[in-house]
């Protein structure tokens, strides 16, 4: 989907993804009716490109690996709203917050 047509309705998924998260936000529900949602239908992202509770070398288990062309490509962890991600010793790595 182009880039402005995906905009499109943007502000009403993201009402809805809020609403979600009040009705009942804990982390099974967050991840099914917002992260999962979000990763393939908001970035894209093929849900056979997604590996959901991955163990990391060297870094433990993550939320999500997203991969493309064999490789993983970014690593996402979920926390609750208020949590701190841990520092963490990667020399390759950035953490950019998202918020809802």
């Amino acid at each position: 989907m182009a880039s402005a047509e995906k905009e499109r309705g943007l502000a009403e998924r993201i009402a809805n993804y809020r609403a979600a998260l009040e009705v009942d936000a804990n982390e099974a529900q967050t991840r099914f009716h917002v992260i999962d949602e979000f990763i393939s239908a908001e970035l894209d992202w093929r849900k056979d490109a997604i590996r959901v509770e991955p163990y990391l070398e060297g870094a433990g288990f993550a939320d999500y690996a997203l991969f493309s062309s064999g490789r993983c490509k970014a690593i996402l962890e979920a926390k609750r709203d208020g949590v701190d991600l841990c520092a963490v010793k990667q020399s390759q790595m950035a953490v950019v917050a998202l918020f809802f």
